[in-house]
């Protein structure tokens, strides 16, 4: 979501000494050209000079060093463009289209505000200068996902050398980028200059694993953007589904609704009940370690479904949302089987035994509560979805019908989720704690953080 106390430019560079300009930029100064000597918006002091005499004293520079004559006119626009950087203050966000290569973009957070000072191996030219974080420096390719999509799909609409951007959906698509890394897509930036990620902390104690995040970003490239969404050919932002999407959902899964929801058999496959646990994703229980499996393609598919099966979400639903939404799908059965780490540790810790319908409700219940807490809390990748939106989403997602699932509703809240967890995990013998009032609920679920934050068990995409 847009930073209050920020604000988001896009600031084209000359195209011709890009490879200077990018040396320039990777060591910390965003160079703007028609900057020869003379030609400083501010005075020594930091005065913005007055804009009669920098018409000025740009005709005398250019006359003088280039040997042209510059009509006032011509002079007013170029100090109209140049005057915006004067709004960039420190933390502000800054987008450099076709930089370093045609079909890459950098992003930028200004450290300092104007400068100035020509840059000589540029024939004493490119002098207006913003200083940037060089630690904090991105690059991504226009297509390596929905948020580069968004933002470059626009560039057309900001053809100045620097534009002020208002649009709120680009906003919130460069905001998202800010918390990744740049892409690997990107060799040419990627052999010349290493970013670390900037690591957000999230007011929830769930930190999301980077496993959710790759298995979002390929259930968004099961399709084209441009193609199946028709995504280029408008200036909005709304979601509109083309005939050649269509065409392509009738290929994924057609019955992987009616599969996870209602536990139908498909034709000539198992029996249901053994195998529903891992048509989303499964675990595998421990042998040094455990594994969690999340089968990405297939909950691409039931989220391509449900969405285009959704009058509502489809009216509704805009694509700065869409990779929020596609995390959330994700997070559903990672943090589902997650759930089953946990049991098989306790069985372990307890001696007891395992029941396939118990814990399937159980787990459910988990999901829908830790999901709805990250909705609540905010600060995070589900608290941007809007309200209407997700409440809509995880209504459909949990409509289970199949035995085991269904059951899910008698754990929904913490109190009784906290004493069906007690009555499956714990021995007989620890039923003493509650007649001495101690939650021993509440004990168990503390058990819960180290086995997931810091226990070993593997994570894998399938395929």
């Amino acid at each position: 979501m847009a930073h209050i106390n920020r604000k988001y430019f896009i600031f084209r560079t000359d195209i011709k000494n890009r490879s200077k300009l990018y040396e320039e930029l990777i060591n910390g100064r965003l160079r703007q050209g028609w900057g020869i000597p003379g030609t400083s918006i501010v005075d020594k002091f930091g005065n913005i000079i007055d804009k009669n005499n920098w018409i000025e004293n740009y005709k005398k520079s250019a006359k003088k060093l280039w040997n042209v004559d510059i009509t006032d006119k011509d002079a007013n626009i170029r100090y109209d463009i140049l005057s915006l950087m004067l709004q960039i203050k420190p933390n502000d966000v800054i987008i450099v289209p076709k930089m370093p290569t045609d079909q890459t973009f950098i992003i930028a957070i200004a450290e300092n505000g104007y400068s100035f000072e020509p840059l000589k191996i540029c024939n004493n030219d490119f002098g207006h200068i913003i200083y940037v974080f060089k630690k904090y420096i991105k690059s991504f390719t226009y297509d390596d996902d929905i948020n580069t999509y968004i933002i470059s799909s626009k560039f057309k609409a900001y053809q100045a050398a620097i534009n002020n951007i208002k649009n709120t959906t680009v906003i919130n698509a460069i905001e998202r980028l800010l918390e990744k890394t740049s892409s690997k897509r990107d060799t040419y930036f990627n052999s010349v200059f290493y970013t670390p990620k900037i690591i957000v902390t999230l007011k929830t104690p769930e930190k999301i694993d980077s496993i959710v995040y790759k298995a979002a970003d390929k259930i968004l490239k099961m399709i084209n953007f441009k193609k199946d969404l028709d995504f280029f050919n408008r200036d909005d932002d709304r979601i509109i589904f083309s005939p050649e999407f269509e065409k392509k959902l009738e290929e994924m899964h057609p019955t992987i609704i009616e599969e996870v929801l209602d536990g139908k058999k498909p034709e000539g496959e198992r029996k249901i009940d053994d195998i529903i646990d891992d048509i989303l994703g499964y675990y595998v229980p421990m042998s040094s370690p455990g594994k969690i499996v999340l089968r990405w393609e297939r909950i691409g598919c039931l989220f391509w479904h449900i969405i285009f099966k959704s009058s509502f979400i489809k009216t509704q639903l805009q694509y700065s949302f869409l990779e929020n939404i596609a995390i959330l799908f994700v997070l559903n059965t990672y943090i589902h089987e997650q759930f089953h780490n946990f049991c098989d540790v306790c069985r372990h810790l307890f001696s007891t035994k395992f029941d396939r319908n118990t814990e399937e409700a159980l787990a459910v219940a988990w999901s829908y509560i830790k999901l709805n807490e990250m909705k609540e809390e905010g600060n995070n990748e589900i608290d941007i979805i809007p309200d209407n939106i997700f409440y809509d989403i995880m209504k459909r997602i949990y409509s289970y019908n199949q035995n085991g699932y269904k059951d899910w509703i008698y754990y929904q809240t913490k109190t009784t989720f906290e004493q069906g967890i007690c009555r499956y995990l714990l021995p007989k013998s620890a039923n003493c704690f509650s007649a001495n009032d101690i939650n021993i609920g509440e004990i168990i679920m503390k058990l819960n953080e180290p086995i997931l934050y810091e226990g070993n068990v593997l994570k894998l995409l399938e395929p």
